[in-house]
């Protein structure tokens, strides 16, 4: 009968262990994902803008985000409601406040020197041109005789 060296343990017990770390590896990863969300609420990026009379004898009216308005103050703590910050920065950024309510029109585009670049670039030109410039901007530092 053949017997194991003393002081080892035979193949199939190192096996069957290494097989039982392998199963419980893998249902503790499968229940830390179970966890998880699989659907995530979309982040509401809509930021609207109130106007409120200040005076109505006047006509004075402020301009002020909407999220500000809302009453989302938990437990009695001073916070600004969810996405009040952000409108207000937004505000600010705005050079004129009339933009907040209708958007400008939109300018001329820019399209020819885009144009440009990308020809340039996707007929391998960009290299001559850099080299182009290179040259010029040594000429131009260069000392005059």
């Amino acid at each position: 009968m053949w017997t194991e060296p003393v002081g080892r343990k035979p193949a199939w017990t190192h096996r069957r262990w290494m097989a039982c770390c392998r199963t419980l590896a893998c249902v503790a990863s499968l229940l830390m994902l179970g966890g998880c969300a699989t659907d995530l609420e979309s982040a509401d990026d809509s930021v609207d803008y109130l106007q409120l009379r200040d005076d109505p004898s006047t006509g004075a009216a402020r301009t002020v985000p909407a999220a500000c308005t809302g009453a989302d103050n938990i437990a009695g703590r001073a916070r600004l409601p969810l996405g009040c910050a952000n409108a207000l920065n937004l505000q600010r950024m705005v050079q004129d406040t009339g933009d907040l309510h209708r958007g400008q029109a939109m300018g001329p585009t820019l399209a020819a020197p885009v144009g440009r670049a990308a020809q340039q670039y996707l007929l391998g030109e960009t290299a001559d041109l850099e080299r182009r410039r290179e040259l010029e901007r040594e000429r131009l530092a260069a000392p005059a005789p």
